[in-house]
């Protein structure tokens, strides 16, 4: 009966040694797998933080890049003012040069309008000869002062028919003229002759002022275009300073998102270190239980063999 019941307990020690066998393999096994697991976590950790160091480095490169935007940007502002500031006193310059050209117009127009009155309240108490010598000397002079105008004013040569138009009404006058005198009819060379002034003098007046009109148009477009450059461009600096608004969002959340990720993997080497620790305390708790049962089975075997002898 002793002896079964040996047996008995011999078979069962036996068991609980292979289910101890098997329930340290089984930790064994786990270990390793924890251990790849954990050996795989490290390494999608470094992907991480190579990943993330890789996108620290665009980031810097995209701020590098945007702040060399933005001080080109302020260099295209800076170069915009000093140019729409150098226009400016060119324009004004440019007016007054008209203005000063115009007065000068102005008062030669009125210098011959002057000479013109003299002439006409003048008598021809001279030959007829000397009568044409003084018309011819005044239309030359009339000539003389078209030929300036039209020098300064090269842009408005579409004009030169009206002065062929004028040159053709003078042959005509002239020829009017000679008929007259050929009749001994002074006066109405007088007449004709003063019409033919008045009538030179008319065109140069209107020619004048078209050019005037001309002129205002052309300085009142190069305006208009200056100011529609300048709404172009503060509405692409608006642009700007909106992208670089959209730009500094995007970086803060990006910034936001990369704390959350180091948190997070701040927390998983926590949760390993504790995994570690944990698994420290299970293998001494086994390697306790192990030897706990070794003890008693020494024990037991003992305590049989001196029931034996």
């Amino acid at each position: 009966m002793l002896k079964i019941e040996e047996q008995n307990y011999s078979r069962q020690l036996i068991k609980q040694d292979k289910e101890l066998s098997q329930f340290i393999k089984y930790l064994e096994l786990q270990n390793e797998v924890n251990e790849k697991n954990k050996e795989k976590e490290f390494r999608m950790k470094q992907k991480e933080s190579i990943i993330l160091g890789q996108r620290q480095q665009k980031k810097q490169e995209h701020e590098f890049q945007a702040r060399l935007k933005q001080l080109e940007l302020s260099s295209i502002r800076e170069k915009y003012d000093e140019s729409l500031t150098m226009k400016n006193k060119s324009l004004e310059q440019r007016l007054q040069n008209q203005e000063q050209r115009h007065q000068q117009i102005l008062q030669d127009a009125k210098i011959k309008r002057e000479e013109q009155a003299n002439l006409r309240s003048l008598h021809l108490r001279d030959s007829v000869d000397q009568a044409i010598a003084k018309a011819n000397l005044i239309h030359q002079d009339k000539i003389d002062y078209f030929n300036y105008q039209q020098t300064r004013k090269e842009q408005y040569l579409s004009q030169l028919q009206s002065e062929k138009n004028i040159k053709q009404l003078e042959k005509s006058m002239n020829f009017q003229i000679k008929q007259e005198l050929n009749d001994s009819n002074y006066k109405k060379a007088q007449d004709i002759l003063n019409e033919r002034i008045y009538k030179t003098m008319n065109k140069l007046n209107q020619k004048d002022s078209l050019s005037q009109q001309i002129q205002i148009e052309n300085e009142r477009k190069l305006n208009n275009k200056l100011f529609s450059q300048k709404a172009l461009l503060e509405n692409g600096l608006s642009n700007a300073d909106y992208a670089k608004a959209r730009f500094e969002q995007n970086l803060n959340m990006k910034k936001s998102m990369t704390e959350y990720k180091m948190n997070k993997l701040d927390q998983m080497i926590r949760e390993k270190q504790l995994l570690q620790q944990q698994e420290r305390e299970i293998r001494v708790m086994v390697e306790k239980k192990k030897n706990q049962l070794k003890e008693e089975f020494d024990k037991k075997m003992n305590l049989l063999q001196k029931q034996k002898y």
